[in-house]
């Protein structure tokens, strides 16, 4: 017996048929189906009205399968029974289909529904603006997967595609000529229940359908460019100066060209603050299947014809898509902008009229020194969204979730040296050192202090002797294992006064359901402590207003926007120190340090400030309140986006 079929004998629970009869009762067939067809109707119609019609045949009955989920048998043409998916075990069998496959193409098509859950875990791999083609040909196993199986999110988003009929390449090719904002399916899923020639038959006719759609897209993506070009000339500049000064006129969106929450965050508050001037906004966010292609992305561009588009930490050439020329694209910078890999020069990646804006003076000084041109620059320092991030009261059922003395809010990468690829025991070695060096000193640490522990450590008798080795090993100090140290020792400190503490990790933007915590706690002596996800939306705003003390352990010396935003819903934070509060860039140009925030410089300094902050509410209270009220009058989203409109109009008639 092989390991994995150990590991898969260790997944079967025998179920009693007492118990195996109360599954089948229990289970909400009806109401998955309903769900999902009402999706699927948005996206196919003609589908959904199809299935509804189908009459499931009286050979086919449900049963409890051998790994303890619902699902169905029916009889084949030589009288023998058969699973549905040709499996008894369709969680094993979709969790070993989904580790064989790599996701390497931007979407995939399957021949086949199978059981439905070798579909779901596919789907649980992919990016949220990747798409899954099924092409089944009987409706019937599409209607009883329907009733297993709840696909209602992504049928609505566009994430999963089903389609039904025989000729299952044909039917792939015709979807994508008529829905050109899907990229083309580059990939070809394989079952375990067909055999490698029938998998390779349907790769290869697959590789032959897309050939022929790849002509037709490049022709709808001329014609757009042609219309695009033809807006660019009519562009006027003088137009938009006079849109300026009436804000109600002008029409903004963003284009993230990513997908991090980060990215999404800076400029969904962005278009709030313009929003609140009166400006016109609309999102336009590479995060559906079926608007992220060249043509999907150009076609919505040209029906918004926005005046200007906020990206950030991108330039225009760096979109996965053209923009027209005539569009002002402003970058707001929260990470930086690096050179290209081509050494492409930063003045070659902007439009004629672009815009960025640094949020530190950092990032101008590697601007300019980088030769960007001064006059295309405008420091826009953070952006908060105080429509978001407020003081309320949480609703009944929040406070068992949120509710806490203390919250850290983060992700935790693993400290696993296997997972960085160490293999060396005397690489592994130093690993562990280069921890137990910051736990010493975790005071201390900053990232730019990688290669002074990476130094230390070197004490155990281990030496790097070639520069890349060296350099990867303060990469993954800096970006991994440094934080995670951080974290683990100053909450190790608080845990051992025995005090109230929940961890979060971070969600996808706007996510209503909790997701699992990032990976990397489940190492974290702290694991018994992560209470699941938060989003950054309304669900970290109920969080803000829950817990009483907030952990800033972030080693960065500027202000974030998770600082930030939980300073509007009034929340009160102890912050780490970093040598750089009080120079430029740092956390004091925009709040009194021991004022409007707490810093603290060690554990013992940690553990005695939750200490005295837990004791004395009104001094928390008040505290929270003062910076929050400096935040109100010189920090808000409105006053940043009335900054830019203010310099926007400067510059550009200066330009004219």
């Amino acid at each position: 017996m092989t390991p994995e079929s150990k590991n898969n004998n260790a997944n079967l629970t025998e179920i009693p048929a007492e118990q195996a009869r109360d599954l089948l009762a229990r289970w909400p067939g009806d109401k998955l189906l309903t769900a999902n067809l009402t999706a699927l109707e948005s996206q196919d119609q003609q589908l959904a009205q199809t299935l509804r019609s189908i009459e499931i045949p009286d050979s086919v009955e449900m049963a409890v399968t051998h790994d303890g989920t619902a699902s169905f048998r029916f009889r084949q043409s030589d009288g023998r029974r058969a699973w549905l998916g040709f499996t008894s075990t369709p969680t094993i069998t979709a969790r070993a289909s989904a580790d064989r496959v790599e996701i390497s193409g931007v979407n995939m098509a399957v021949n086949g529904i199978g059981s439905g859950h070798e579909v779901k875990a596919l789907l649980k791999k992919m990016s949220p603006f990747q798409a899954l083609i099924v092409a089944e040909n009987d409706p019937v196993k599409m209607l009883l997967v329907l009733k297993l199986i709840n696909f209602q999110p992504e049928l609505q988003t566009g994430k999963l595609v089903l389609l039904l009929g025989d000729q299952k390449p044909a039917l792939i090719e015709n979807f994508c000529d008529t829905n050109p904002g899907y990229n083309l399916p580059t990939q070809a899923g394989t079952w375990p229940w067909l055999t490698d020639k029938e998998n390779q038959t349907f790769a290869h006719q697959m590789a032959d359908a897309m050939g022929r759609s790849t002509p037709k897209v490049l022709q709808k993506i001329n014609e757009l460019m042609t219309e695009q070009s033809r807006l660019d000339s009519r562009f006027d500049l003088s137009e938009l100066i006079s849109k300026l000064n009436q804000p109600a006129q002008l029409c903004w969106t963003n284009c993230t060209g990513t997908f991090s929450p980060l990215d999404r965050c800076t400029s969904r508050d962005a278009l709030g603050g313009l929003a609140q001037l009166g400006c016109r906004t609309e999102q336009l966010v590479l995060d559906r299947p079926g608007q992220v292609s060249h043509y999907g992305q150009l076609n919505r561009v040209q029906k918004l014809q926005p005046d200007l588009v906020i990206l950030v930490d991108l330039l225009r050439s760096g979109l996965m898509h053209s923009l027209p020329q005539s569009t002002i694209c402003v970058t707001l910078l929260r990470q930086g902008v690096t050179q290209s890999p081509n050494n492409q020069s930063l003045t070659k990646r902007i439009g004629p009229h672009d815009f960025v804006c640094p949020a530190f003076d950092a990032q101008t000084d590697y601007l300019l020194q980088n030769n960007f041109p001064p006059n295309r620059l405008i420091k826009l320092p953070p952006i908060v969204n105080t429509q978001i991030f407020q003081p309320q009261q949480p609703t009944s059922a929040e406070p068992s979730r949120y509710q806490s003395d203390i919250v850290l809010i983060a992700d935790r990468c693993t400290t696993d040296p296997h997972e960085y690829r160490i293999k060396h025991d005397t690489h592994k070695q130093l690993w562990y050192a280069v921890a137990e060096e910051i736990r010493r000193s975790v005071g201390k640490y900053q990232p730019d202090s990688a290669a002074q522990f990476l130094a230390q450590a070197q004490r155990c008798g281990v030496t790097l002797q070639e520069d890349d080795i060296r350099n990867y090993f303060i990469e993954l100090i800096r970006n991994f294992l440094g934080d995670a140290v951080v974290y683990d020792t100053y909450c190790t400190k608080l845990l051992k006064e025995k005090h109230d503490l929940k961890i979060f990790s971070w969600a996808a933007i706007d996510q209503t359901q909790p997701e699992t915590p990032s990976p990397g706690w489940a190492e974290s002596p702290l694991n018994q402590h992560v209470a699941g996800s938060v989003a950054n939306g309304p669900d970290l705003n109920n969080l803000y207003n829950s817990g009483k003390i907030f952990l800033h352990l972030n080693n960065r010396s500027y202000p974030v926007s998770y600082l930030l935003d939980g300073i509007a819903a009034g929340a009160f934070f102890l912050v780490r120190s970093h040598p750089r509060d009080r120079q430029k860039d740092g956390l004091s140009e925009m709040f009194d340090l021991g004022r409007e925030l707490i810093t603290f410089d060690s554990p013992n300094d940690l553990a005695d400030k939750v200490r005295y902050y837990l004791s004395h509410d009104e001094e928390r209270k008040n505290i929270a309140q003062t910076a929050r009220k400096k935040l109100l009058q010189q920090h808000t989203s409105k006053i940043r986006m009335n900054q830019l409109l203010t310099e926007l109009k400067k510059r550009l008639s200066n330009h004219s």
